[in-house]
């Protein structure tokens, strides 16, 4: 995997949005992404909007929480349908342009309130678009093509830009094939998980698919990835090299 130097850099650019129109914006390090947990769901509370310092500096980009998640509506996110909606109604807010995220060399991370919506997304289009049946053992190995479609579905919903406000820069190239690394790892590990708890409470693993898998491609994970000997070897060593690390 590419991997890059960070360095320092000055704030504050000018942002062309896809209506032609511009805004002033100002980065804030305190609202880059620096969790690097899995991503599973759309952040449904998230809406954009231009909002503008007290003191009358020129506006950012930002978001706001319209309503505290209620147990009822946690239980009803679940895939299917209503994957992705939430993006959608977030576009709409913001008068039909993409939703603004930034990329800052110093954090070599995706920044700014919408960071943790953006890295959500990447989960759902893994999900999506990344095939079970053929299932690559690393985001590493994943077919080119299906990577770009992922990055593609990606873009059509979000402005990414680097502090020169450009879109197609090696430092956001970098960051979201490490976002990307991370969460279909995560993933994974996450499926795994569900066919050993399967099999530990004596049920039968091939006919308790992981939410979102097709039977076909759950046959095709446990025959070639959970129960491959070359996958157990090497996950026993990943966990060996995640204890000398701590």
């Amino acid at each position: 995997m590419a991997h890059a130097l960070f360095s320092s850099n000055k704030y504050g650019k000018t942002a062309s949005t896809s209506d032609g129109k511009t805004a002033s914006i100002s980065y804030d390090k305190t609202a880059c992404e620096v969790d690097e947990g899995s991503s599973s769901s759309d952040e449904d509370e998230f809406s954009t909007q231009q909002t503008h310092h007290e003191n009358g500096d020129p506006p950012i980009i930002t978001g706001i929480y319209e309503e505290a998640p209620t147990e009822e509506r946690k239980k009803k996110r679940v895939g299917g349908p209503t994957i992705g909606k939430a993006v959608v109604q977030m576009i709409k807010k913001n008068e039909g342009n993409r939703i603004p995220v930034f990329v800052l060399p110093e954090m070599g991370a995706f920044c700014g309130t919408n960071a943790s919506c953006v890295a959500n997304e990447f989960g759902v289009q893994i999900r999506r678009i990344c095939p079970t049946e053929g299932f690559a053992h690393s985001w590493n190995s994943v077919d080119s093509t299906v990577k770009e479609a992922i990055m593609q579905a990606i873009r059509d919903k979000f402005h990414i830009t680097d502090e020169d406000i450009a879109e197609d820069s090696e430092l956001i190239e970098v960051v979201s094939d490490e976002k990307a690394y991370k969460i279909y790892k995560d993933w994974k590990y996450a499926m795994r998980k569900h066919y050993v708890q399967m099999k530990e409470e004596g049920l039968d693993a091939f006919a308790h698919p992981y939410p979102g898998v097709t039977n076909a491609g759950w046959r095709y994970l446990i025959d070639n990835i959970f129960d491959d000997e070359k996958f157990e070897k090497r996950r026993i060593a990943d966990a060996k090299n995640r204890k000398q690390l701590t």
